[in-house]
């Protein structure tokens, strides 16, 4: 891991069993010191497009095979009507993690009190993570069970995991036209998305925005920054925008979250995005979810 702050690295170097090169993945004597010369796959993951195209460059100069490297789609290297050849310059993989976390949320979004949600071929085959909770019809029966109730619908139980300290999760399999039993199975309703609120301060809320404008009545954009939330205005159309602090009950109240189906807190500080989130709750949205950046505390967050 090539890492330019040397505080970090020695966090890294601490709680990791890696080599951690304090440094520039743009320079190439880090590099060499990280090992590129012998190195099948590169990832260059900064926030600096330019940073990870030219560490790209770098390494397909030194035979690396596999050059992936993220770069934003509202970025100008792949903008609309760009002629840049990215692979030219040495990549052989884009990573876009905005369009990435876009697409989950939507996922989520479309199956009730999901935790996760992965989609596989072309959208037919669903893998989703419950927690399991009190009342839901298959606690309490064995799988032959509830094999008995589904009927001529598939399922495929993936992973079931106890713990005694925690709510169990169950994660399974199903094809999208055995959604609907399948959450009929864990006492959920499939409910169409009507009025969504989206909270945040970046690009990945913008995309989100315009991902859920396809499908969804109503979109409410909550940005607390104001300059940000000028240029989302510009950008998104039939989106209504709304300058103020999702953390403020009255803020919520003045975009009337307790009629929304939807609530999603996605910006960059995980504190807004969770209380936002248990603030929308509290006034009855009826599914809220928050972005956390915050891996360590993502038990917490999904006990309240």
């Amino acid at each position: 891991l090539v890492e330019p702050r040397a505080e970090r690295c020695a966090e890294l170097a601490e709680k990791l069993d890696i080599l951690v090169i304090e440094g520039s993945g743009a320079s190439p004597r880090s590099l060499e010191q990280a090992g590129i010369a012998g190195a099948q796959m590169l990832l260059a993951v900064s926030s600096v497009d330019e940073a990870n195209i030219l560490a790209c460059g770098l390494a397909a100069q030194y035979g690396v095979p596999t050059r992936m490297a993220r770069i934003r789609s509202s970025g100008e290297f792949r903008a609309k009507g760009s002629r840049v050849n990215l692979e030219a310059l040495g990549v052989t993989r884009v990573i876009d993690p905005e369009h990435v976390m876009v697409r989950v949320i939507a996922q989520i979004a479309h199956i009730p009190g999901a935790v996760e949600v992965f989609s596989y071929h072309e959208g037919e085959i669903l893998l989703a993570r419950h927690l399991m909770l009190g009342g839901m019809p298959i606690i309490g029966k064995r799988l032959m069970d509830i094999a008995a109730l589904t009927g001529n619908h598939r399922f495929l139980a993936v992973a079931l995991r106890r713990d005694l300290m925690h709510l169990d999760e169950t994660t399974d399999a199903c094809t999208r036209e055995s959604l609907h039993r399948y959450l009929e199975l864990l006492g959920l309703e499939h409910r169409r998305v009507k009025r969504a609120i989206v909270t945040g301060d970046g690009l990945t809320a913008i995309q989100l925005c315009e991902e859920l404008a396809g499908w969804v009545d109503v979109v409410t954009f909550v940005d607390w920054n104001a300059d940000h939330a000028m240029r989302a205005a510009q950008r998104l159309d039939g989106v209504e925008v709304i300058h103020g602090d999702p953390t403020e009950r009255d803020v919520l109240r003045e975009v009337s979250v307790g009629r929304a189906d939807l609530f999603v807190g996605v910006g960059n500080d995980t504190t807004r995005n969770v209380m936002g989130a248990l603030l929308a709750r509290s006034e009855g949205c009826a599914e809220v979810i928050a972005v956390s950046l915050e891996p360590a505390s993502n038990r917490l967050f999904r006990e309240i």
